[in-house]
């Protein structure tokens, strides 16, 4: 499989033309969606016994929730039934394992943050713990064999990324480390991305990486 790595900018330069993305500005959130949005947002905290390491960011009609000790932000699509936030059971102390299903409809998305600390994990070695996730879970799953995209930013190490199908379907998982914290994305989908999508989730994942960013900087 050949991964074409680009940045940010170059990104936005490389989508095809017949798979350009629109993007338009967005409404106002109502003071009644920005409610919204919080109650959720303090749910998704209190189920997830999350409230010592979790804080609630949401500022418009997007449920938004923070890591307080990694930065990782999660942006969920408001009442998607598989929100959710996770304080995963570890041997590393807890809360620094944790992790966000931030996916809509049968496009599955989570994202993690983990500091490994004496186990000095590095990048290659995180990449390979989620590929051996994949595999030992989906032991039908077979390496992608098609050119992909992956996205990398200053601040961060450069993203790794192994995809593999799943019969018609995709799944990924994708590394950068930041700092101390080891970021990662696990992606699902039905079908193989198309550019557009690739790139867009590309743009999610720097997103992702620029929050850690900003918070290890401050």
């Amino acid at each position: 499989m050949r991964w074409i790595v680009l940045t940010p900018i170059l990104m936005a330069l490389a989508v095809p033309a017949q798979a350009q993305i629109t993007i338009r500005q967005a409404e106002p959130a109502t003071p009644e969606q920005i409610a919204a949005a919080r109650a959720e947002a303090d749910r998704l905290i209190s189920e997830g016994d999350a409230g010592a390491f979790f804080v609630n960011v949401s500022e418009g009609a997007e449920p938004r929730v923070r890591h307080r000790l990694s930065g990782l932000t999660c942006r969920f699509v408001s009442g998607e039934p598989t929100n959710q936030v996770v304080i995963f059971p570890s041997p590393l102390p807890r809360g620094d394992d944790v992790g966000c299903n931030v996916g809509s409809g049968d496009h599955y998305r989570t994202i993690y943050a983990t500091r490994f600390g004496q186990f000095n994990i590095s990048p290659d070695q995180a990449l390979e713990i989620g590929v051996a996730g994949i595999v030992q879970r989906l032991p039908d799953a077979r390496p992608y064999d098609q050119p992909m995209t992956t996205a990398s930013t200053e601040g961060a190490t450069p993203t790794q990324a192994r995809a593999f199908r799943l019969g018609n379907g995709y799944t990924h998982v994708q590394v950068s480390h930041v700092g101390d914290w080891s970021i990662k994305e696990r992606l699902t989908w039905p079908q193989p991305p198309s550019s557009q999508e690739q790139v867009f989730n590309g743009l999610m994942w720097v997103r992702t990486l620029q929050d850690v960013i900003e918070t290890q900087r401050n």
